[in-house]
């Protein structure tokens, strides 16, 4: 298996191409490309469709909700409560 970005790194230091892999990586694992692209061509970005969507593709809503601020489609102040909130004790 092809690992990227910070796993089984000691240092801690990434290359800009490193991270971007590993960005690559996430994104093609996480969301099919092709499911991914037709959600974005229909341009329907409301909390019930990003949660829809998620569900249809059994990943969690958050990732998808990150995934789109993350690439402009929806603003970072847009439907935080979708994303999972963990507290470190």
């Amino acid at each position: 298996m092809v690992q990227f970005g910070h796993i089984n790194k000691r240092d801690l230091s990434f290359s800009e191409t490193e991270e971007r892999q590993a960005d690559l990586f996430a994104e093609d694992n996480l969301i099919q490309p092709d499911l991914y692209k037709a959600f974005i061509e229909a341009s329907n970005f409301t909390k019930v469709s990003i949660l829809s969507f998620a569900n249809n593709i059994a990943v969690d809503s958050g990732i998808v909700l990150g995934r789109l601020q993350k690439e402009g489609y929806v603003k970072y102040s847009s439907f935080n409560e979708l994303k999972k909130q963990y507290e470190i004790k």
